[in-house]
């Protein structure tokens, strides 16, 4: 059962908003492609990013009826977007590792 309340999901929102934010500056703060740790952190913020929408996708109706979730996961999408190649796949594996969880075929 979810016991989750619309202002939890607004929080979880917004967290996975401001990381995205934060990944995509990290990613952008590289300064040579032999950056491998700024990139690394970048990614795997992504993906966790990816796997916290997605559990909120999945496991919350309380966001389907909030106008403010609606503005976040707009946000979150114009984030994405703007995003480079890399870190919007590590978003979108972040998603389907947990919609594979929830559909049992992991």
């Amino acid at each position: 059962m979810n016991t989750m309340n619309t202002t939890q999901c607004l929080i979880i929102l917004s967290d996975i908003e401001t990381s995205l934010l934060v990944s995509k500056a990290k990613l952008n703060l590289c300064d040579s492609e032999n950056d491998i740790d700024n990139a690394s952190a970048a990614h795997d913020i992504a993906f966790n990013c990816g796997m916290n929408f997605e559990n909120m996708m999945i496991f919350s109706d309380k966001i389907r009826a909030s106008a403010v979730a609606t503005q976040i996961e707009d946000s979150i999408s114009n984030i994405i977007r703007s995003c480079e190649n890399s870190l919007r796949h590590s978003f979108e594996s972040g998603r389907a590792d947990v919609a594979m969880y929830a559909a049992n075929l992991d």
